[in-house]
């Protein structure tokens, strides 16, 4: 359904009736926020020619490709064709706007959300753990970096140099008692090193013992299925006892079907690399490859973090399983949405601009876009678990998980090329947006939904932790002077905090 159709509905319900003259285009995403759609130059029209006074489109999405005429500002394409154009983050604000009332939100006076005792400590320990972690793999890029001296290559030189700023910024996350932030910095600088720790040893293999030498070691670094089987079996083995262990083991289940589909990625590489005549191309498949590997692995291992920081709260009764099915097939069906979107709204008209094929295109993205990556092998790792069926509370936890995941990652691959309009050098790496004024928009929505969700759930009694982990996370990564990419991952961190909220509420009634 599309926003509009969502208010209409709400209008019905309350009794009250929608404006003349007002109009709307936008998906309705499950956290209740405004999703993309296209065509919204071609919509002003049709909205003018029905006798339409004001149209309501996305936030964020003020210019927008429209066929051979390239970006238009929607805005300004309005102001010429007489109409009013508002930008709208979510249905309370279109609701407003279409019929002149508000629709209850809980009022937020800037309450503190803080995790409760016991996951404070979790999260403070783990934060120590994955500190350590990251002395050995930083120390062990360092003994391999001396045998690369003096030429260490500029690839080697920044994943040290990104390492050991990732940790300057978990300490200093900690430091301000943001914890949450702090694990997950630290986490993040942990990989960093364990991944230079293995492209320093494949380059000195290289150098020393050639391609064959690389690919051998490579084949080493790929998991396994036993690997995943028997985390999974302990994973299943955590009891459930309320809808605060219920949301903390789904989103277990998230890192654990990212890391998954990351790793039958990496298989597939190595299949590539068998039939590959390009030296070239196998060096980067086998770089490529083995940062896949190290993340899906260090993945694994941060379920066990969250499910200590999260598991053993207080939390509403568990719901029904036949509720929890139906929701967890809703996500998965949202994820679908917005894949789709991304294939035939996104990658499809570039690809026919660039006179190329959509698949190559995708292909390309795939190698350059992380997020996109995770979210089209989290959903497939999804619809792998439907496909074999069962019932039972982890299943359906752990599609729920995977979708929510894989939801919240496309909704921003789709905002950075539908809403953000990213930049990016060859490599893929982002450089600057095209309407940066957009992303301080959605970040301030999405943020807003999340601690919206929290007061509702405070107001009947309870803390939904997980939601509280992803709001101290965001919060951190969203704040001025953080790096482009850190505040672009924030929008996904508010997303996901946000619709765990909001499943708290509706699967804790």
């Amino acid at each position: 359904a599309g926003g509009l159709m969502t208010a209409a509905v709400l209008s019905a319900v309350l009794g009250q009736k929608i404006l003349p003259g007002v109009t709307m285009t936008g998906t309705i995403n499950p956290d209740g926020s405004i999703g993309p759609v296209g065509g919204i130059y071609y919509k002003l029209l049709g909205a003018k020619r029905t006798g339409m006074t004001k149209v309501l489109i996305p936030a964020g999405i003020t210019r927008q490709r429209a066929c051979q005429l390239g970006f238009q500002d929607l805005i300004a394409r309005g102001r010429a064709l007489g109409l009013q154009v508002v930008e709208v983050a979510d249905v309370q604000a279109a609701y407003r706007h279409l019929t002149g009332n508000s629709l209850p939100r809980p009022r937020d006076e800037g309450q503190k959300f803080a995790l409760p005792t016991l996951a404070r400590a979790a999260a403070i320990k783990a934060y120590g753990n994955w500190s350590r972690t990251f002395d050995t793999w930083i120390g062990r890029m360092k003994a391999a970096n001396a045998k690369l001296a003096p030429k260490v290559s500029p690839p080697v030189v920044r994943l040290w140099r990104a390492a050991q700023a990732r940790r300057a910024e978990a300490r200093e996350a900690f430091k301000k008692k943001n914890y949450p932030a702090a694990l997950s910095l630290m986490w993040s600088a942990a990989v960093l090193a364990d991944l230079g720790a293995h492209v320093s040893h494949l380059e000195f293999l290289g150098r020393t013992k050639g391609l064959g030498a690389m690919a051998v070691a490579f084949r080493g670094y790929l998991t396994r299925g036993v690997f995943f089987r028997n985390f999974e079996a302990r994973l299943k083995a955590r009891p459930v006892r309320n809808l605060n262990d219920l949301i903390t083991v789904a989103d277990a289940y998230l890192f654990f079907n990212a890391a998954r589909g990351l790793s039958q990625t990496t298989w597939m590489m190595h299949r590539k690399l068998r039939r590959s005549p390009n030296r070239n191309f196998s060096v980067r498949l086998i770089v490529d490859g083995t940062k896949y590997a190290v993340l899906a692995r260090n993945l694994v291992s941060l379920m066990d973090s969250l499910l200590a920081v999260g598991l053993g709260h207080s939390g509403p009764v568990l719901p029904p399983e036949n509720k929890l099915t139906a929701w967890a097939k809703m996500m998965f069906r949202a994820a679908q949405a917005n894949l789709g979107y991304i294939e035939a709204a996104i990658f499809g008209p570039a690809a026919r601009r660039r006179g190329r094929s959509a698949r190559r295109l995708k292909g390309w993205w795939l190698d350059r876009d992380l997020h996109y990556l995770v979210a089209l092998r989290c959903f497939d790792s999804v619809r792998a678990i439907m496909n074999r069926g069962g019932a039972g509370l982890h299943l359906s936890a752990a599609v729920l998980g995977g979708a929510v995941g894989s939801w919240s990652l496309s909704a921003l691959v789709v905002a950075k090329h539908d809403s953000l309009w990213v930049k990016v050098d060859p490599a893929g790496r982002i450089k600057a947006l095209g309407n940066p004024a957009g992303l301080e928009r959605l970040l301030l929505s999405g943020r807003t939904r999340l601690r919206a969700g929290l007061i509702r759930a405070r107001a009947a009694g309870f803390l939904p932790v997980m939601p509280i982990f992803h709001l101290r996370v965001a919060e951190y990564s969203a704040r001025p002077g953080a790096a482009l990419s850190d505040r672009l991952s924030a929008l996904s961190e508010y997303w996901l905090g946000s619709t765990w909220g909001r499943l708290f509420i509706v699967l804790g009634r």
